[in-house]
């Protein structure tokens, strides 16, 4: 599944850019357009979850990220779900959701949460059914 792999191809792209914002684009720009989105959504996982990020290293971020912004921020989505569940909440997260989502911490997961449980009761078909409700909310 190219979808998964790019995910976590666009996780490994963030940690060897480590936080280095040029970095990080001269990366993304070797792969074909039709793979950034999930690529960017990889990279939300990665920023949100490992955290360790000055704020403005994210505004930047989301500004680079410009049409991927709602990929980036889906990924930041699955990473405050994910700290949610292992009670590993911390600055980090809660400033990633802020900045990245627009959001609080709490309305960020329970809106993904929400999202997945439809998906899981068998509304949606496939992963891109799943992804577009939460492009409506991040978006």
């Amino acid at each position: 599944d190219l979808l998964a792999f790019d995910q976590g191809l666009g996780r490994q792209l963030w940690y060897i850019a480590k936080g280095d914002l040029d970095k990080l684009l001269v990366l993304l720009h070797t792969f074909d357009i039709q793979r950034q989105p999930d690529l960017w959504r990889g990279i939300g996982i990665a920023t949100a979850y490992l955290g360790g990020n000055q704020q403005e290293t994210l505004h930047q971020l989301y500004h680079i990220a410009g049409e991927h912004s709602i990929q980036l921020r889906i990924g930041t989505a699955w990473a405050a779900v994910s700290r949610t569940a292992s009670e590993t909440i911390n600055l980090d997260i809660i400033e990633a959701c802020q900045i990245l989502c627009k959001k609080l911490l709490e309305v960020v997961v329970n809106q993904t949460k929400i999202q997945q449980e439809l998906f899981e009761a068998g509304i949606g078909q496939i992963d891109q059914d799943w992804l577009e409700p939460l492009k409506n909310i991040f978006g």
